[in-house]
């Protein structure tokens, strides 16, 4: 599982990261405003 937090990091949310190629991901977030995150992703 992969944490991130948005913004003030009041707002968390858990990704399974199982079978994910490693590389950079845009996650758009929209709840009133646009929040964009980047994760960045890589295999150990």
């Amino acid at each position: 599982m992969y944490n991130y937090g948005v913004n003030d990091s009041k707002y968390t949310e858990s990704i399974s990261l199982e079978n994910v190629p490693s590389g950079t991901y845009f996650i758009k977030i929209s709840s009133g405003n646009s929040i964009s995150e980047v994760l960045t992703i890589v295999k150990q």
